[in-house]
């Protein structure tokens, strides 16, 4: 057994490969770079040859050859060997980074929807100032009539102005309410310059939607293929589980939806956000 020889005795190269289970080309470049540091003597007998340790070659045995996370990190591993005085003590590997997926924030602030409002732009608000989110980007839009976008207007510090300069840049506040038109707007405008590609698209509204279903249809239908996710925020759900949507808009819009919750009160909000990193 090579872990019960002293560490005096060693194996030459090619043998140190075959009890390690690399190959010499592999042994020869970790020695190159540094990634492994073997010990050289002088072979007695006729000849001098090279011999590693046998306690590099239990080393060496006990590294896998991959790892689920990555390929090895040799920089790192060097790095930590220098400061255990060149002895290799683990091999570390590189991590995949996680990239938060862009959030898109379509809101209703028609009249129906005026208990809600407030509190959706707060939540928005909050998502544009969060730190978690710091990777990706967010984007808010608000509808009535038609599709504004609010982003610039609620990147400040403070909630109140925030929402104020909101109401400010939305000229139909409390207003009538055209979901496939506003949809059809963000498709047009936003969706197929990149915007939404491979992100989470929440879009907030109760449904009750004075334009033609057939534009809400088509416009859901491609919004649906153009992001990674699409759900759905209607107040009228509540804490019901067995809810169905009655509205035109919502039973139109429904087969395209991902996820379909409710938004009514803070603790569905609080909901949201712990489902939002699920879906990334």
């Amino acid at each position: 057994d090579v872990a019960m020889l002293p560490e005096d005795t060693g194996f030459r190269g090619p043998t140190a490969c075959n009890a390690a289970g690399i190959t010499y080309r592999q042994l020869d470049y970790w020695a190159r770079t540094k990634l492994v540091e073997p010990t050289v003597r002088s072979a007695g007998g006729s000849g001098a040859t090279n011999e590693i340790s046998a306690r590099l070659s239990h080393l060496v045995r006990a590294w896998p050859e991959g790892h689920p996370n990555g390929p090895p990190d040799p920089r790192r591993t060097v790095r930590e060997a220098l400061r255990m005085q060149g002895e290799p003590a683990r091999l570390y590997w590189r991590r995949r980074k996680v990239r938060l997926r862009p959030l898109v924030l379509i809101l209703d602030i028609s009249g129906s929807m005026a208990d809600y409002s407030r509190s959706l732009l707060q939540f928005a608000h909050s998502a544009l100032r969060s730190t978690g989110r710091s990777a990706g980007r967010v984007e808010v839009f608000c509808f009535g009539t038609r599709l504004t976008r609010v982003t610039g207007a609620m990147a400040c510090r403070r909630p109140d102005e925030a929402l104020e300069r909101a109401a400010r840049a939305a000229f139909d506040w409390d207003g009538g309410t055209r979901i496939g038109d506003s949809l059809d707007a963000f498709v047009r405008g936003w969706a197929r310059r990149g915007l939404c590609r491979g992100g989470i698209v929440v879009v907030c509204s109760d449904g009750l939607d004075r334009g033609d279903p057939a534009v809400l249809a088509a416009a859901m239908e491609r919004l649906s293929r153009l992001c990674h996710r699409l759900v759905w925020l209607n107040p009228h759900k509540g804490d019901d589980r067995s809810f169905r949507p009655s509205t035109l808009g919502m039973m139109v819009a429904a087969p395209h939806i991902d996820l379909l919750l409710s938004g009514h009160d803070l603790a569905s909000l609080e909901k949201l956000a712990a489902v939002l990193p699920s879906l990334n």
